[in-house]
């Protein structure tokens, strides 16, 4: 608080009104009645002003000097005004205890006092104690007032308690408040949104009198925060359309909305809007949000110009960054952005160290990984939980060091299920089967019930090492704990796990019986008949995934052109190529545009292998150039070699102008 009111030094002013006080007593007997009066109404006063000043700066140190003076004089008790105000003034400054105990010295409480106490109960995480106070205050205190009804929707919204939120709401109705106030509509819908009743939010919206910008933000934060983006956005052009026009936090939730559906055009939409307002000068919030939804939408070289553009960076905005770049595979990028961030003076957090570590996953750098490890250690960040060192356990074992993996894993005085699936998840990344299935009985053996995701890396870890028997046993535990959700992954690992094993039957029974068959769980199929020899087979399935509208991916081509290879089909392997290349706009890799030579090739479709290589991309050219000399080695013919060797020469001597 400024030590200055109205121009006056605050001590001036309390050491002269206690004076004043004190004169007043001592001038009692030759003064008239009215003139003490009048002398002790202005001290009051005064000292009433500058507690309100007190309140409103929140300045604790200056009103308990107030607060000694009210209590040397009495006047606490005499005047409610001055009551309240300290009880205000301890409530906002979170020392509920002493609120409690001006508002139990009070003669008469009026709705000021009761709300002010209950306000700094709920304000500072004492629900039980707001909710005692108010149910006190219905049976012997004053009715409640919107205020108080606010305060009550708030905690009812905090601690997800609908039934008590309801008996409030129709207290509300009863008492015919929601007609009077903007606020508690508002706090209505809030409420109903955090208790995750949005049927009920949205009913309660309709049926307000009127709309504010702060009713329509509740309901959008509501969809928002409960993964309805699309009925948010509706709610964004329904508010516009009453010509409200939102605030920062309204576009802040829907900025996130955009990153979730990665809804580009609407995301750039509002930020031209967001630049009209004015916002990104004032609210540094928002610009990290901005920043977010660029990132998520993919769009990294907007991102980072927003970015650049910021007037305020935190750790929180460098963090945003960071994880942009590794989202879509640019972890080198990212390093260099980590390094940025530590050359303008940010020190990281333990946010920013599991993303670099991950980062260090990604593209084997385990001497930068072990770098980290030692800042890390010397910051003493390892204590705050098992949050990093689940990323260095997960950043040694997926560069193979699983030594240092093990020895940071034991270092663990307490392994959670997220711990160990780390650690199995890295040996399966290193097709180290037999270790990650160890680490799965040896957690049990611990107490540590496994989730989904242990059960994920426990197939794939049978399907590597072949382990038909654990297999079963896995997926047979995986159907009797029923706790565990039969999600598409989980559903995808049982049906790869058993065609991997050559458990094909298994495989079908399993895959015949899901709802749900995206690209991976056709692909799995095919590519199980296919590795077991049974081309005809994964042609056919390959054949029901188009009839079914699923897609292929870069896998599927792969499968689907082996299995044309052995039984040499090189038209069908050819329309396979072509289609899934022009309407699925796969991306051919070597892999394809080799096999499909070696094949034309063999099946002495000389002008179409000639055409593959002629169109494969220069990256690809020279593996091509090798299949067919490979394929020419086979079939003897040295015309059709010599040809193939002059090709590839020529191309690697080609002027590049």
């Amino acid at each position: 608080m400024s030590d200055c009111v109205g121009g006056i030094s605050f001590f001036t002013l309390a050491s002269h009104t206690k004076q004043q006080y004190e004169m007043d007593k001592e001038t009692q007997e030759d003064a008239t009645f009215m003139e003490v009066l009048k002398h002790q109404t202005q001290f009051s006063e005064n000292l009433l002003r500058l507690l309100k000043v007190c309140v409103q700066q929140e300045d604790l140190a200056k009103g308990c000097i107030l607060h000694a003076i009210f209590l040397k004089c009495g006047l606490p008790s005499r005047r409610i005004s001055i009551a309240n105000s300290l009880i205000n003034l301890y409530a906002k400054s979170g020392r509920v205890a002493r609120a409690q105990q001006v508002f139990d010295e009070l003669l008469i409480r009026d709705v000021i006092s009761w709300t002010a106490l209950i306000s700094g109960f709920a304000n500072h995480g004492f629900s039980g104690e707001a909710l005692r106070c108010f149910d006190i205050m219905k049976h012997h205190g004053p009715p409640p007032n919107a205020v108080t009804f606010c305060c009550m929707l708030k905690i009812c919204g905090n601690t997800k308690d609908l039934r008590r939120g309801e008996e409030v709401h129709s207290e509300i109705i009863t008492n015919g408040l929601l007609i009077q106030s903007f606020t508690l509509g508002g706090a209505l819908v809030d409420m109903y949104v955090k208790c995750g009743a949005l049927l009920q939010a949205k009913c309660v919206f309709e049926n307000l009198p009127s709309h504010n910008v702060v009713s329509w933000t509740a309901l959008i934060t509501g969809f928002c925060e409960h993964k309805h983006g699309e009925e948010a956005l509706e709610c964004l052009q329904q508010m516009k359309h009453e010509g409200l026009s939102p605030n920062a936090v309204t576009f802040a939730c829907i900025l996130k909305v955009c990153g979730s559906l990665a809804a580009l055009d609407k995301g750039m939409e509002l930020h031209a809007n967001i630049i009209k307002t004015g916002f990104l000068e004032t609210d540094y919030v928002l610009g990290n949000t901005l920043l977010d939804m660029y990132c998520k939408c993919g769009y990294l070289e907007k991102a980072q110009q927003i970015f650049d553009e910021l007037a305020f960076w935190d750790v929180v905005t460098w963090n945003m960054l960071i994880t942009g770049y590794i989202r879509l595979g640019y972890d080198e990028k990212a390093l260099i952005c980590f390094a940025d961030m530590k050359n303008e003076g940010f020190a990281p957090n333990t946010v920013t160290f599991s993303l670099i570590l991950k980062a260090c996953a990604s593209i084997g750098a385990p001497e930068l990984g072990r770098e980290l490890h030692s800042e890390i250690d010397r910051k003493g960040l390892l204590n705050h939980g098992n949050g990093l060192v689940n990323a260095l356990i997960d950043m040694y074992a997926k560069c193979g060091i699983f030594t240092k993996a093990r020895q940071v894993f034991d270092k663990l005085l307490d392994r959670d299920a997220v711990s160990w699936n780390t650690l199995i998840a890295g040996y399966c990344h290193q097709s180290q089967g037999e270790e990650a299935l160890d680490c799965f009985e040896i957690m049990q053996q611990e107490g540590v019930s496994p989730d989904s995701v242990t059960f994920l890396c426990a197939l794939k870890a049978c399907g590597i090492t072949g382990a038909t028997i654990k297999g079963i046993e896995t997926h047979v535990e995986v159907v009797r704990r029923g706790n565990i959700p039969l999600d598409n992954s989980l559903e995808n690992a049982v049906v790869d796990m058993y065609t991997k094993c050559g458990l094909l039957t298994n495989a079908r029974e399993v895959f015949n019986n899901l709802a749900v068959r995206n690209s991976i769980t056709w692909t799995s199929m095919i590519a199980g008949y296919c590795d077991h020899g049974y081309y005809e087979q994964a042609l056919m399935y390959f054949e029901q995934m188009g009839c079914a509208g699923v897609s292929p991916d870069v896998v599927t081509l792969t499968c689907v052109l082996k299995a044309c290879s052995r039984i040499m089909g090189a038209s069908k392997a050819w329309t396979c190529y072509e289609s899934l290349r022009k309407s699925c706009g796969i991306v051919p890799t070597i892999e394809h545009c080799t096999c499909i030579v070696q094949l034309f090739c063999l099946a002495g479709h000389y002008d179409k292998m000639i055409d593959v290589v002629n169109e494969s991309p220069s990256s690809h050219m020279m593996a091509s150039c090798f299949s067919l000399l490979s394929a020419c080695r086979k079939q003897e013919n040295a015309q059709l070699a010599s040809f193939a060797f002059d090709y590839a020469r020529s191309w690697v001597f080609k002027d590049p102008n």
